[in-house]
């Protein structure tokens, strides 16, 4: 029985080395693999903006989809017959004019050990004419075993798009922008001052912040790819805007005022303003006393003709109670 026993946990350990080495892709392990990729992309890059033919020739398979950051759909014999260069342009510039950097390095390997996919961004640097321009390209690239080492059989680039510079307007010229705007009437987007700028709302959805890049074009911070351009008539007022994404434009037309974020500053009148700064009054006593201010005020306004004049601090917000609670405790 020992021997039996014996045999079967040599059996088992066996099973459990073949399955870990049929995990380990051969010549080394995953993270070996995973360097060694790391540094073929990172010579493949440098080769790009070096006009290097004989490193793009070595690492890419012959049959390679290789897609650049335009969308171009490119081949081997395209890449090297061009000297075309990955990411930045297609002259080969000076060695010192730029450099690159493979970062936000993933892989994983993939088919028993035979194709491994990458995942990163490059970091393109150049120096031109006293400026310093950074890109990021964000680049996914799958690697076949081949008998002569590993080779690029595809590689899908896009550019790696940032929010532009904000610029601070005049509040006049904020004003101007002010307004709903519509495609159609069931289409409409209602543009607003803030305290600090201007925001947007979709059909009556929560607004928005926008930012100026220029005068007339503005951005929204998080989507880089969307511009709103606004136009003009002849007498220099705003006419509508363009709503335009990845070069599709929706046209918009300004087809009345809104109200400011700031519109109830403005009460026509001194009696006016009087009766605001009251309401005002109430509701900011409301919320200090964790009272909801909707609630309140209409309990009060729907009991003060009745209740006794002798009475009405009950109404303060600071004792106020509704009238059921009341009724309970009675």
């Amino acid at each position: 029985m020992h021997a039996l026993h014996d045999l079967m946990a040599s059996l088992s350990i066996l099973a459990a080395t073949a399955a870990s080495a049929s995990a380990t892709p051969a010549g080394g392990s995953d993270r070996d693999v995973s360097a060694l990729l790391k540094r073929q992309t990172q010579a493949f890059s440098e080769a790009g903006q070096a006009g290097d033919k004989a490193t793009l020739a070595k690492y890419l398979d012959p049959d390679v989809v290789f897609m650049n950051e335009t969308g171009e759909i490119v081949t081997k014999a395209d890449m090297v017959k061009a000297n075309m260069v990955k990411a930045g342009g297609a002259s080969p510039p000076k060695p010192t004019d730029r450099s690159i950097e493979v970062t936000d390095w993933a892989l994983r390997i993939q088919g028993g050990g035979q194709t491994a996919t990458a995942t990163f961004v490059d970091v393109l640097t150049q120096h031109f004419h006293g400026q310093t321009l950074v890109y990021r390209f964000r680049s996914t690239e799958t690697w076949a075993r081949r008998p002569e080492g590993w080779k690029m059989i595809a590689s899908q680039t896009m550019n790696v798009q940032r929010d532009p510079p904000a610029v601070q307007l005049s509040a006049e010229d904020l004003n101007a922008y002010v307004g709903v705007y519509q495609a159609d009437p069931d289409y409409k987007v209602t543009i607003a001052r803030s305290a600090d700028g201007l925001t947007a709302s979709t059909n009556g959805s929560p607004p928005m912040a926008i930012q100026a890049e220029l005068r007339d074009v503005f951005f929204l911070p998080g989507i880089p790819n969307m511009r709103r351009i606004f136009q003009r008539d002849g007498g220099g007022q705003i006419a509508g805007y363009v709503s335009r994404r990845d070069g599709v434009d929706i046209i918009l037309s300004k087809v009345g005022r809104s109200r400011s974020a700031k519109a109830w500053l403005f009460c026509g009148s001194d009696r006016g303003g009087e009766r605001a700064a009251v309401i005002y009054s109430l509701i900011a006593a409301a919320k200090l006393n964790d009272v909801d201010p909707r609630a309140g005020i209409a309990d009060i306004l729907g009991r003060i003709a009745g209740h006794p004049a002798q009475r009405l601090d009950e109404l303060m917000p600071w004792n106020w109670r509704p009238l059921t609670a009341l009724n309970q405790a009675a």
